[in-house]
């Protein structure tokens, strides 16, 4: 019966949380470059995905929740799920 209500919590927090989630960027000019800095922990490389469109980026990937690991989450506060981000270029 604590497996069934731990099980029913972590579903509700996932609704809760579960939704779109956006991750923080700054742009840094290198000089003859710029650098894009994307807070991205726990999102696997090779789900990153960027695509240029003019004066614009959109940068897309996801990260995986961390249920499974072979013990129940007692509480749930990171997101987790595809995003999708359009980055202007700074002029």
């Amino acid at each position: 019966r604590l497996q069934h209500l731990m099980t029913l919590r972590e579903e509700v927090e996932t609704l809760a949380h579960g939704g779109p989630w956006t991750p923080t960027a700054d742009w840094r000019d290198a000089g003859t470059h710029l650098e894009l800095l994307l807070d991205v922990p726990g999102v696997d490389p090779a789900s990153l995905a960027l695509e240029e469109d003019g004066g614009q980026l959109t940068v897309s990937g996801e990260r995986q929740g961390a249920a499974g690991e072979g013990r129940p989450l007692l509480s749930r506060e990171r997101p987790s799920g595809r995003f999708s981000r359009l980055l202007s270029f700074p002029e």
